[in-house]
């Protein structure tokens, strides 16, 4: 599978991402700045040049692949105009793989299921402010396991 990444500059945490992905996980990037990116479909009908359709598979595939699926966790408590480069930033000590938003939660897929057990531990109840704290349960049992060794 080849992945078209958009990176927000060149010298961002999401370009070394990109490079690191490809020996996890045996895909091939190419990384795009936004700049270029914007140039580039300026003017064009972008529902002809993505189909949306095949966006939304490769992230259903991403979050059912073996190991990811097993390092998942469900954070709750950021705030609500956080992106997802926010929401990495908080988790920095660990290897997320991916980040999907879904409502007020987010679910983050780490490397292997030791960092997602570190995360859960580390950022579970950690006050980001006076008005927000995270919430960060583990969504699979392997991780729980993980959690509760401790």
């Amino acid at each position: 599978m080849v992945i078209f990444q958009i990176l927000p500059s060149h010298k961002s945490c999401v370009y070394g991402w990109m490079k690191q992905l490809p020996y996890e996980i045996g895909r091939i990037r190419q990384g795009i700045s936004v700049e270029n990116a914007l140039t580039m479909f300026d003017g064009l009908n972008l529902q002809e040049v993505i189909r949306m359709s095949g966006v939304e598979n490769v992230e259903n595939l991403i979050l059912v692949d073996n190991e990811w699926a097993l390092s998942t966790v469900k954070v709750v408590g950021y705030p609500n105009n956080y992106n997802q480069y926010q929401l990495a930033a908080i988790f920095y000590n660990f290897h997320i793989v991916h980040i999907h938003f879904e409502g007020d939660s987010a679910v983050v897929s780490f490397i292997n299921k030791f960092h997602a057990a570190q995360a859960v531990m580390t950022f579970d109840g950690f006050k980001l402010d006076s008005n927000h704290v995270l919430s960060v349960t583990p969504l699979s049992d392997i991780v729980k396991e993980q959690v509760n060794l401790v």
